[in-house]
């Protein structure tokens, strides 16, 4: 019991001498007393402790909450003249008060640059508080309703303000006085229904409203910012076409002039034309700079506006929008586009720099604009039920063409993540796209040719999921490679571990899912006469590399050779050529082989572009009555054996 007083005490010898007089003669109910006394330490203490923190120079303060239970005095802070950094948390778990102040509080150190303050007790600041040396107040969890009590004059040295998860917070207002903020975290501010006009700001460039379930609107958009956290409000227009519908227009002369020089006939000039053009021209005056949006869960947006001109945003996320049901364009240099679980059936075109598309349950999901030149690397269709055979084997397409290009540029450079990795729901119709077998295990032989000119794999896995799956822990496929040359050389182990979905990104999904991987880094050296045979082995992992249990396994898999075009850039229609020489695979006796072989072009194609539905040699089958949609398809598949027909002969090579 003595090292655990001491322990808690710190060595304070003060608390030591008091703690002792509390315990003596107490040995049967010492744990008890003791107890009791954590909880509510001596007033002997505490006015000992205060007379002499009160008696020193002190600059900084830090308190942890967690194992206190205490009234405080409303005058605690009175001589802390020059206290410039507050820091009161709640290390533990447990959403305790700790400080209680049955009197109020009546003021604060004026010098203060820091306040951090967790679990806030009181509705209010002290009154005609005067915050003008803060630099950041941070009062997560607070009680807090308002800030009025806040000198609005004094405020030009504020950056930033978190009052996240102030559940009371009502009104918001006295920002418009810190000319210098430059970040405002709100999120889930429950009670909060209005957010002001931030204009005038000129340094803001983070707010975060996520979770302010009442806020309706956003007006104003700060000049400068970077980052706009939306999620789940209840906005019902994005904020870019709020201001393109505002009525105010202000235009200066310069842009007045720059407009009116637009027009070819001076003398006849369409007003509405002019207002028309202003309107557009100042829709994007405050979002500029902006990089990241998030719309997430805003469950009454139904449409975007045209973000075509938002040149600087990067980070698009609008899953969870339940009812958006169509995009007009995207961001030109967007990077990163998350559309899951929206009512979208067209996705228009993508623009060339996206490099990350999450689309999960997109279940009304049926066409993508293919006019650009290539495909995001990472693409998520997970719960996309609505995708036909024809759009999957496009998308394949389009990969194979990037990874075939990349690998004749990069020189087979060694990456961490593969080129390009995609994710669908697999069905019967679209198992002829990819070559599988029921095993989560497979070989192939590489002949001294081969391995000369090999590029990286093209891996496909077949997951099958529980119905009590859930993606707590995120989901990846970690792929062990082992190369045997003979005997005389030693087992080279290549272990790849490709992240698909980060935890709780796609929560839950409703059947088996495919995952294609197109690596242009997992080819390590061998000698020029040897013939490895390499094993593939896949296995279901979490976020943190770790083995899952049954709820996924790896049922199906499959590896194909990627190889580098002879010459120049690859075409699509040569990205699906195929290489004469067969390579045989080496029979085992214990598990299934996936096996690789020769196709020709048009076989190949017939795979890519889609299962049709065949028409069977019967009579009776042949003057069967076609359906227009019968018709369309046996068309499309026709002109797609003809371009493959035609393609050059220079191919990136595929086995």
């Amino acid at each position: 019991m003595s090292m655990k007083v001491i322990a808690y005490a710190n060595g304070n010898p003060l608390a030591l001498e008091i703690y002792g007089q509390e315990l003596k003669g107490k040995m049967s109910e010492m744990d008890a007393a003791f107890v009791k006394l954590k909880k509510d330490p001596p007033h002997t203490i505490r006015d000992g402790l205060r007379s002499v923190y009160n008696s020193l120079d002190i600059e900084s303060m830090s308190l942890d909450t967690s194992d206190l239970k205490i009234d405080v005095k409303h005058d605690v802070f009175k001589n802390m003249f020059n206290l410039r950094y507050l820091r009161i948390y709640n290390s533990s778990t447990k959403d305790v008060t700790g400080l209680n102040f049955p009197n109020g509080l009546g003021s604060l150190p004026c010098q203060l640059r820091l306040l951090h303050w967790e679990n806030y007790p009181l509705q209010a600041l002290p009154q005609n508080i005067d915050f003008g040396h803060l630099v950041e107040l941070s009062m997560p969890y607070s009680q807090l309703q308002e800030l009025a009590a806040i000198t609005t004059k004094n405020l030009k040295m504020l950056k930033r303000i978190r009052l996240r998860h102030s559940q009371q917070l009502v009104r918001f207002d006295q920002l418009l006085y810190a000319g210098n903020i430059e970040l405002i975290d709100l999120q889930y501010c429950t009670r909060l229904e209005r957010f002001p006009d931030t204009s005038e700001l000129q340094h803001l460039r983070v707010v975060n409203l996520s979770g302010c379930t009442e806020i309706k609107s956003f007006q104003g958009a700060p000049p400068n910012i970077e980052e706009l956290h939306l999620q789940g409000t209840s906005i019902s227009e994005i904020p870019i076409s709020m201001v393109t519908h505002s009525s105010q227009v202000k235009l200066d002369r310069k842009k007045l002039l720059s407009i009116l020089d637009e027009f070819e006939d001076d003398e006849h000039i369409d007003l509405e034309s002019v207002t028309n053009m202003a309107k557009v021209s100042s829709c994007t005056r405050g979002f500029g700079k902006l990089v990241h949006l998030n719309m997430k869960d805003c469950s009454k947006l139904e449409c975007l506006p045209d973000m075509v001109s938002l040149e600087s945003l990067q980070v698009l996320l609008l899953s969870g929008c339940s009812r958006l049901g169509k995009i007009k364009t995207f961001p030109r240099n967007m990077r990163k586009l998350y559309i899951g679980g929206t009512a979208v059936r067209e996705v228009p075109q993508l623009p060339q720099t996206l490099e990350f598309l999450n689309a999960h349950g997109c279940k009304c999901l049926e066409s993508i604009d293919f006019d650009f030149e290539q495909l995001p690397r990472h693409y998520i269709f997970s719960d996309c039920y609505s995708l036909s055979s024809q759009l999957i084997a496009k998308f394949l397409e389009k990969g194979l063409t990037r990874v075939a290009n990349l690998a004749r540029a990069k020189q087979q450079e060694l990456n961490e993540a593969p080129e390009v990795s995609m994710c669908i729901p697999i069905k019967a119709r679209h198992r002829a796209l990819f070559s599988l077998q029921f095993s989560s295990n497979a070989k192939i032989d590489l002949p001294p040719l081969i391995q000369k000119s090999l590029s990286g794999f093209a891996m496909s896995v077949v997951v099958s999921f529980k119905e009590d799956y859930h993606n707590a822990l995120g989901f990846g496929i970690r792929c062990v490679c082992t190369w045997k040359s003979g005997d005389d050389e030693p087992d080279r182990i290549l272990e790849r571990f490709y992240q698909c979905w980060a935890p709780l990104e796609v929560p839950k999904v409703e059947r088996d899912h495919i995952f294609v991987f197109y690596d242009t880094g997992m080819h390590p050296s061998a000698s020029e006469d040897s013939r490895p045979e390499v094993t593939f082995e896949f296995h279901t992992v979490s976020w943190g590399n770790k083995l899952l249990g049954d709820t996924c396994r790896v049922t199906e898999c499959g590896v194909q050779v990627i190889k580098p075009p002879t010459d120049g850039i690859t075409t699509e229609s040569e990205a699906i050529r195929i290489i004469e020489d067969d390579l045989p695979s080496r029979p085992s006796s214990r598990e299934p082989e996936a096996k690789t072989r020769s196709l020709s072009s048009r076989d190949m194609l017939r795979k890519l572009v889609g299962c049709f539905s065949r028409v069977k040699k019967s009579r009776k089958d042949r003057t069967k009555t076609l359906t227009d949609r019968e018709r369309s398809e046996r068309e499309a598949f026709k002109l797609a054996l003809n371009t493959a027909e035609n393609a050059a002969a220079n191919a990136v090579v595929i086995i």
